[in-house]
């Protein structure tokens, strides 16, 4: 048992796009910075090493808000999670990630208890990882794992929700009861707001004009760099990795994304679609370029409540565009989380999806689960979504059943597990559940799944 009242807990929030970092009791995160990282590859470190002799020690991570746009040659673009299952893949990456979040908040790890976030659909040979990590590595006198749907539920006051995640990585819809994840009922989508971005730049690409996106670091008006005629950012930028390019081209994309999508309160013909969208109305990137809103555009989010569409049509990443393979999970962590959850799940409508989670459940609690829908997560922001979805959803329902969707304010669905994380870490009777240093020493990593079930 840990006790920990006279000292702050940390909380951390890594997810596919962004990470959170905070102190327990406090209403929003201090630190949010992208959780992709940049490493240089051995040959560059090697090259800047003998150029700068005697220098100093050439730095081979780009971590956090300020280093990451900072563009070097050689520089890989790392993500510590996987981009269609939310699961850690690249633990040297995430380790980066914590340090730089301890760093912003300016604490030593040995002095504080950490409370964490894991998906919900984690195999214990991760939440063992996760301690290993944050134990051995970074020596935090206490943690605890907490999944990202219970605390989301947590956040908004309650201990029993139908959890409904739009995130990067996904979009989920978890039932939990009493704070605990009923794994059976639990429905993943592998459409998240990272296949939106990419969607959205297909169809730029085939928009009228050939619309070419440039990232940031490679702009001037007209698309030309250092305010020299005739010199084009692709001569200047040669030696930029294509995953760093590409990072940041779908940030320019992304953007967009958030600032012209929306979904209309029923479901329209793109005819009926055009006449929601003022005339003029333009988007325009950051070389100057200005592109006209068309229906396709401006529905994107339709995607999450369309059924599958042919595989052509599908983001499918570029060559080059990654520097490692995804990581999926094996066959035996993959049934630990149930039938339900595949390794790459396929994408079933979100209403569908709702509808098959509460079908799931016990019918003793489905109308706790009805009356407390959670809508969380960054892709939950789109303009009309939570009145589409309730439509949509008591369409499915017999007439009696009437759902009841929260959608809070738009900082607390962003970072609702963070709030919910703080919230857990600050009540004095939390303070018996932190698995301590010396249990972890006594027990091994294998006390994660006794101490910490889902």
């Amino acid at each position: 048992m840990y006790c920990g009242d006279e000292v702050s807990a940390l909380v951390g929030d890594v997810g596919a796009c962004v990470s959170k970092f905070g102190y327990a009791g406090e209403d929003t995160p201090k630190a949010v910075f992208p959780s992709t990282v940049g490493e240089l590859l051995p040959e560059e470190v090697a090259r800047l090493t003998k150029a700068n002799a005697g220098g100093g020690e050439v730095r081979r991570w780009s971590v956090g808000s300020v280093a990451l746009p900072v563009r070097r040659d050689g520089l890989v673009m790392r993500s510590p999670l996987n981009e269609q299952t939310g699961l850690v893949q690249n633990w040297d990456a995430l380790e980066q990630v914590w340090e730089h979040g301890f760093s912003e908040l300016r604490s030593n790890p040995r002095e504080h208890p950490v409370l964490c976030s894991e998906a919900s659909w984690a195999a214990p040979m991760q939440r063992e990882q996760i301690l290993e990590l944050l134990f051995e590595t970074f020596e935090v006198p206490a943690v605890f794992v907490g999944r990202a749907s219970s605390l989301a539920a947590f956040s908004a006051g309650r201990s029993t929700a139908l959890v409904c995640e739009c995130s990067g990585a996904s979009t989920s819809v978890v039932p939990v009861l009493d704070g605990f994840i009923l794994h059976k009922a639990t429905r993943r989508s592998s459409r998240g707001g990272i296949w939106l971005t990419e969607r959205l730049e297909q169809v730029l690409a085939r928009s009228a004009g050939d619309i070419v996106v440039r990232p940031r670091y490679a702009t001037r008006r007209g698309g030309r760099v250092c305010g020299t005629v005739g010199v084009d950012a692709a001569d200047v930028f040669a030696g930029t990795h294509p995953s760093y390019e590409r990072y940041y081209k779908l940030d320019v994309v992304r953007e967009m994304k958030e600032e012209v999508c929306a979904l209309a309160r029923l479901k329209l013909d793109k005819r009926e679609i055009a006449a929601l969208i003022p005339p003029g109305q333009a988007y325009e990137l950051p070389d100057g370029t200005r592109v006209e809103v068309t229906p396709d555009m401006f529905s994107l989010p339709e995607f999450l409540l369309e059924p599958q569409v042919d595989d052509a049509s599908l983001p499918q990443p570029p060559a080059g565009a990654s520097a490692e393979p995804p990581a999926v999970p094996g066959a035996e962590e993959v049934q630990d989380m149930g039938a339900a959850i595949d390794a790459v799940a396929s994408h079933v409508p979100l209403p569908k999806m709702l509808h098959d989670a509460l079908l799931n459940c016990d019918p003793d609690i489905r109308k706790d689960m009805l009356q407390n829908i959670l809508l969380t997560g960054g892709g939950s922001l789109f303009s009309g979504l939570p009145e589409r979805l309730h439509r949509e959803l008591s369409a499915l329902l017999p007439t009696a059943m009437k759902p009841r969707i929260i959608a809070a304010s738009p900082v607390e669905r962003r970072f609702s597990t963070w709030i919910g994380g703080s919230i857990l870490a600050s009540l004095g009777s939390f303070q018996q559940l932190w698995l301590s240093r010396a249990e972890f020493l006594e027990g091994g990593a294998s006390l994660a799944e006794q101490r910490f079930p889902g």
